[in-house]
């Protein structure tokens, strides 16, 4: 996140347009939805921990071209979307191993508290990027920023090495890859409560990503760059406060009302960001909108871990990653649009991107109250079965995805 940021930055004050920032927004996000599902299924047949390493090692290894290339002077646009597109594609794989190894490593009534913490690092990479990104460019200048993103590497592959990861689900790989790569869509399609899961959050990610792009004109139409980065701040407490609560609450008994009724919580922090142009008030829309994500996504990730058996997460996880992932680009290609017409309804500070996030959360908080109404949803927890434990001896892969399927 911190060097998508960085070089789209990079990009935009070089050529001063803003088609190579969206370029570069695009490169970062579009090779990982499209191949998302290659990783899934990748996961479920090799050992998590080693495609995290090599993952990580790849990143490293583009941060170091990206080095020399800026020592040398020859650092050219095509070179940056190159390096993207790269750091893209590796995080298509690495996502689904990371979050399918949270379930392999960590016992079932811990599972929400697990994702919680692991939700911290994710949350606030994307929190802490644009604000760190900005700082040591604006301070250091871009050299600053690859040379903390090459030293992120070389700690995440040296925690790996030092992690060791149950290796039993990896003994036997009998079905083909083509089966494992359609085996996510196919699980789900025969779950159907749980593709109801699945859509019903591509819908809630589209308006996050309006949020994403609406609160920077919002803030700036009312106070300057420093202020932004107050609400940003605030916002990254926000989430961290939202992992306390379920570290130590450990959430809703039925996950799935903790799941969707978080969306209304969510849906209210953006009216406060929308309703009216204050930046303190903006601020505390943004608190309560990341807490209520956190703990809305603990509480998503856990049902998932439970529902799918441990040698099939990563096909599964992929399919929900790839279609939550997709609506980013829509919806940040939207909001630029929605809120130029908005805009000839209001004339006040923000405009139409006050008004577009007030819609928005007004949305969210209806989208989370049908979502509680919607039996295949709601219940799903009784509608889908637990998957049951994996053997101490790694089954046949072909057997497993046959027999959750015919169930």
């Amino acid at each position: 996140a911190l060097s998508s940021f960085a070089l789209g930055v990079w990009a935009y004050q070089r050529s001063g347009e803003i088609l190579d920032l969206a370029l570069i927004t695009m490169l970062a996000q579009i090779p990982a939805v499209l191949l998302t599902p290659l990783g899934g299924a990748l996961a479920d047949r090799v050992d998590r921990r080693k495609i995290m390493l090599a993952c990580d090692a790849l990143s490293g290894i583009a941060m170091v071209a990206l080095v020399l290339l800026l020592t040398t002077d020859r650092l050219e646009f095509w070179n940056v979307c190159l390096i993207v597109g790269v750091t893209s594609v590796v995080s298509a794989f690495q996502q689904p191993a990371w979050l399918a190894a949270i379930a392999q490593l960590v016992p079932k009534p811990y599972l929400p508290q697990a994702n919680a913490l692991a939700n911290v690092g994710f949350g606030a990479g994307n929190v802490v990027a644009p604000l760190a990104g900005g700082a040591l460019i604006g301070l250091f200048g871009l050299s600053a920023v690859v040379a903390v993103d090459v030293a992120t590497f070389a700690v995440g592959v040296l925690t790996l090495l030092l992690v060791r990861f149950p290796d039993r689900l990896f003994h036997r790989r009998e079905e083909t890859f083509t089966a494992a790569l359609t085996g996510g869509w196919r699980f789900l399609r025969r779950r159907r409560p749980l593709m109801v899961m699945a859509l019903y959050f591509a819908v809630v990610n589209f308006c996050t990503a309006l949020m994403w792009v609406l609160v920077t004109p919002v803030v700036l139409a009312i106070g300057d760059s420093a202020d932004l980065g107050a609400v940003t701040a605030v916002g990254g407490v926000g989430a961290a406060v939202g992992t306390g609560v379920v570290l130590v609450w450990g959430g809703t008994r039925r996950r799935a009302t903790g799941m969707i009724g978080f969306v209304v919580g969510s849906g209210l922090g953006v009216v406060l960001m929308g309703v009216w142009p204050v930046v303190w008030l903006v601020a505390a829309g943004l608190f309560v909108r990341l807490a209520c994500m956190s703990i809305g996504n603990a509480h998503w990730l856990s049902i998932i871990q439970v529902k799918v058996g441990p040698e099939l997460q990563g096909r599964v996880l992929a399919v929900n990653i790839m279609i939550a992932t997709a609506m980013q680009p829509i919806g940040f290609l939207s909001a630029g649009p929605l809120a130029d017409w908005a805009g000839r309804f209001s004339d006040g500070p923000g405009g139409g991107a006050g008004v577009v996030l007030l819609a928005s959360g007004v949305f969210l908080v209806l989208w989370g109250l049908l979502g509680l109404r919607h039996r295949p949803l709601h219940h799903l927890e009784d509608l889908v079965p637990d998957a049951a434990p994996p053997s101490e001896a790694a089954a046949d892969l072909d057997a497993i995805q046959e027999r959750v399927l015919s169930a």
